[in-house]
């Protein structure tokens, strides 16, 4: 990944290169050309279903606000692509963005233009986003999508960033900003071709010249073609590390009577924070009062540590995050009034704690993986969307979360596995490393399956998770319903109708996560002639979840683990035989699969067991990693068969 860091300024002089030539696609609302028409899957993506003929957006940095207008136009190729490009959203933060001037419609081949209705337009809260999401009339193959609109926003601190690619494959994508003199902005680029990163630049009038201001204004455009499409799919960090996208972050403001400088270092920026942080906490007695009670009798300092994160994750309520705050309320008071705070603050807290405890904490920003990668070279807070807490024991150290009552010691979630963070010490912030503590992380399923006379098969299964694998389904759990916990990670696995019993889950002083559960059905077993045949139960990677033929991104199974499957089978029916499944081997680099089948007293064992000792995939392994789970979901389909007869040996 290359990137390169240059200054878009109005003032300043930049290298004028041609990316590409100009399009042969008309660009006016609602006027399509012949080659549009004709347009069809590119030669290097001939699977494409619907592409993106063109995707614009153009910003405009004026003195008072910035206006960001988008158009967009769709062409459909056939059925699959009604499906795939029916649908369509857009996102913008309802308290800094006013939507302007939107349209949309579909074209048919004959020439008819459908306008989307205001009937057809929802809007929802994504976050800290408000999503409009819309549907097309009149969808056929060959038929033209198109919509428009404008974003108005007075945030000049932050850009939304630009991302050329989409879940479609686009045939151009354009984007160009326009600023009047005295703005400045850093540029950090992502997945893009060094030589497609210097724009087209050309001077433009200025619309509204204002006192002080020139006429004239710089109009930067950059253009990439042919994209291959991006998709979240299963096992990847956060889709916007691989697609091409610019951000940006303000540098500074000239006026006629001097220049305001906006850009901080990391440890600017760490200095500042901690001040917030300090004034959050206002701190008094009541930290002290806490830590006392707590670490009564506690002489050691680990013991010390452990009794605060205990007391963190479970005594104080994990709030939702608004985004935009690391807190949920004003005042440290607050939080102890209504015993709640969001993840970050109880992470701030438990810092805190330590610190009052006499022991070496700070806390840690980092993005989570599905925030995306950090850019060390690019000092900008809006990259962060976590707190954690970073505490040093002698010569150890440890990452600590608190977001939910099943946090494990030791282990943040798998979801916060990032690559580095900034440590606030005020003047002495540092981005520092967040490394991946080793840990024996796996889940091991045993169940025991007994089948009636009727074909009725009643299961009992004991699941028992350790290492990231607790911390990950702890935490699911805890943020789950119950009975839609169970059914979602047990029944709804198994692709049969069933009938859930009674269950327990829960997590042990080990901070190993059990999960017990008791179902019925009459699918997983089957009468052949005077034979039953029994599917063994799995519950993890029973169907591929590798379904793309292409993936342009790596594979990340975030840390290694194994699974373990083992099941026992008893019949109430006397077997004259039994017939088992053959024993299975399969190893690529980084990945082992192996199952056994043996007759053990009165029952049927079926062992398999899934290493992945290797947690990252490069896209050049994506073919064969994808083979290898297809013969692992296609060995769950095998069965036992019990023999009933022996005319039929």
């Amino acid at each position: 990944m290359s990137f390169t860091r240059p200054i878009i300024s109005s003032t300043c002089t930049l290298v004028i290169l041609l990316l590409i030539s100009c399009s042969v696609y008309s660009q006016d609302w609602g006027k399509i050309s012949d080659e549009e028409w004709r347009a069809g899957a590119p030669e290097d993506y001939p699977e494409a279903n619907a592409i993106i003929l063109f995707d614009k957006a153009a910003m405009h940095v004026g003195s008072d606000v910035i206006k960001i207008d988008y158009h967009t136009r769709v062409k459909i190729l056939n059925q699959a692509g009604v499906e795939e490009a029916g649908d369509w959203s857009l996102t913008f933060d309802e308290e800094y963005d006013k939507v302007k001037g939107f349209k949309a419609h579909t074209i048919t081949p004959d020439g008819k233009k459908h306008k989307v209705e205001k009937d057809a337009i929802f809007e929802k809260e994504v976050g800290r986003w408000t999503e409009r999401s819309f549907t097309f009339p009149a969808l056929e193959p060959g038929t033209i999508l198109e919509y428009k609109y404008q974003i108005r926003t007075e945030r000049f601190w932050y850009l939304k960033p630009r991302f050329f690619q989409n879940y479609l494959y686009t045939m151009l994508s354009e984007f160009s900003v326009t600023l009047v003199a005295g703005w400045s902005y850093d540029v950090s680029y992502q997945n893009i071709h060094p030589r497609l990163q210097t724009p087209v630049v050309v001077e433009v009038p200025n619309p509204n010249p204002t006192f002080g201001h020139v006429s004239k204004m710089k109009k930067y455009t950059w253009k990439l073609v042919d994209l291959v499409p991006m998709n979240d799919e299963p096992y990847m960090s956060s889709i916007d590390d691989y697609r091409s996208s610019m951000r940006f972050q303000i540098e500074s403001y000239r006026t006629p009577t001097g220049i305001q400088t906006f850009k901080k270092s990391w440890s600017e920026i760490g200095e500042d924070l901690q001040r917030d942080f300090g004034t959050y906490f206002n701190k008094g007695g009541k930290l002290k009062d806490i830590v006392t009670q707590i670490t009564a009798g506690l002489t050691d300092d680990r013991d010390k540590s452990r009794a605060l994160f205990d007391y963190v994750k479970s005594e104080i309520a994990t709030l939702e995050h608004n985004y935009w705050y690391w807190f949920a309320h004003e005042k440290f008071s607050k939080l102890l009034e209504v015993q709640g705070e969001t993840a970050s603050g109880k992470n701030l807290l438990l810092a805190e704690l330590h610190k009052e405890a006499g022991l070496v904490a700070y806390p840690v920003l980092i993005s989570t993986r599905a925030n995306g990668k950090l850019d060390p070279s690019f000092p900008n807070i809006q990259q962060f969307n976590r707190v954690v807490a970073f505490v040093q024991l002698g010569n150890e150290w440890e990452f600590l979360d608190t977001s939910n009552r099943n946090a494990v010691y030791g282990l943040l979630p798998p979801y916060c596995l990032s690559d580095a963070g900034l440590l606030i010490d005020g003047k002495q912030s540092e981005l520092v490393r967040v490394t991946t503590k080793s840990a024996n992380s796996y889940r091991a399923d045993e169940t025991r399956m007994h089948v009636d006379a009727e074909g009725l098969v009643t299961c009992s299964t004991s699941c028992q998770f350790s290492g990231y694998c607790a911390a990950s389904y702890g935490r699911q759990y805890d943020e789950s319903k119950p009975d839609e916990f169970v059914e979602e990670r047990i029944i709804d696995k198994l692709d049969v109708p069933c009938n859930l019993g009674d269950y327990h889950c829960e997590m042990d002083s080990l901070n190993e996560f059990h999960m017990y559960v008791n179902y019925t059905s009459e699918d997983l077993a089957r009468s052949l002639d005077d034979n039953i045949l029994v599917k063994p139960v799995s519950y993890d990677f029973r169907t591929n979840p590798f379904e793309s033929e292409r993936r342009y991104f790596p594979v990340d199974f975030a840390y290694p683990r194994v699974y373990l499957n083992t099941v026992r089978i008893f019949s109430e029916d006397e077997a004259v035989s039994l017939v088992l499944p053959e024993d299975i081997l399969k190893e690529r680099a980084g990945i082992t699969f192996k199952r056994n089948s043996y007759i053990e007293d009165s029952c049927v064992v079926v062992v398999s067991r899934l290493e992945i000792a290797e947690p990252l995939f490069s896209p050049r392994e994506y073919g064969s990693l994808r083979h290898l789970f297809e013969d692992i979901a296609i060995a769950s389909e095998d069965e036992v068969a019990i023999v009933l007869s022996e005319s039929d040996l």
